[in-house]
C-alpha cells in the first residue's frame, strides 16, 4: 500500500504541475519522467477521480494515435498552487532552522 500510495502522489503532483502551464502529457511522457510502467500509471489516473483520493477532474483528449491527460483538482489549480507554496515554505524554514 506505501509504495502505490508514494507511486500516486508522485504522479498527482507531477500532473498538477503541469496543470499550473496548462499543459497536457501523454502516459509516454509519465513514465518517462517519473520512470512507472503506463499500465500502473493509467490506474492511478484513474484513482484520482475518487472520493478516496481526492475527486480530481482528470481531463483526456485524443492527441493523434495516442491519449494525453490533465488532471485539475475539484476545487481549482488556485489551490494546488497554494498548497505547494505552503509546502515549500514549510520545507524551507525546517531545513533553515526556523
Amino acid at each position: 500500500m506505501n509504495r502505490n500510495w508514494n507511486q500516486h502522489e508522485q504522479i498527482r503532483d507531477f500532473m498538477l504541475d503541469k496543470a499550473i502551464d496548462n499543459k497536457w502529457v501523454s502516459l509516454e511522457d509519465i513514465e518517462l519522467a517519473l520512470c512507472y510502467s503506463q499500465s500502473s500509471i493509467s490506474a492511478q489516473l484513474r484513482h484520482l477521480r475518487k472520493p478516496k483520493f481526492g475527486s480530481y477532474i482528470v481531463n483526456k483528449r485524443r492527441m493523434g494515435d495516442s491519449w494525453e491527460y490533465q488532471v485539475l483538482p475539484k476545487d481549482g489549480i488556485e489551490s494546488w498552487i497554494l498548497k505547494k507554496q505552503a509546502r515549500e515554505l514549510l520545507n524551507s524554514s525546517s531545513v533553515s532552522g526556523i
